[in-house]
């Protein structure tokens, strides 16, 4: 049983057929055009760091609980030698912290502000 001539392409005026196609068609264009993108990106922004050379502390909690945690950084720098540490703290501990040696770098967060908005 063939389709009468009106019926033959009707297929192609389904709205889901339609954006297959057109995904399909807009892949082909991409992918070459994706790879040649990266490579010229590749030069002009610079190389992201060895994330094995950096090590994030993330120390959210008050002075007191900070102070205790203090102690241990000494050792934490000695076991991570020649890495750079970054110590992520609340803004009312980081003037504190800004005190301490083996500290590469200080991100002050303000805490309450993502207590109940993430």
């Amino acid at each position: 049983m063939s389709l009468p001539p009106a019926g033959r392409f009707s297929w192609l005026l389904n709205p889901a057929r339609l954006l297959d196609l057109w995904r399909s068609f807009w892949r082909f264009l991409k992918t070459p055009f994706d790879s040649i993108a990266f490579r010229i990106l590749r030069f002009v922004f610079p190389p992201i760091p060895d994330p094995s050379q950096t090590v994030l502390l993330v120390r959210l909690d008050g002075i007191g609980d900070f102070l205790f945690f203090a102690r241990y950084l000494e050792s934490l720098r000695r076991a991570f030698s020649g890495h750079t540490v970054i110590l992520l703290c609340r803004e009312e501990v980081s003037e504190l912290a800004g005190h301490l040696n083996g500290l590469d770098e200080i991100i002050p967060v303000n805490a309450k502000r993502y207590q109940w908005n993430y």
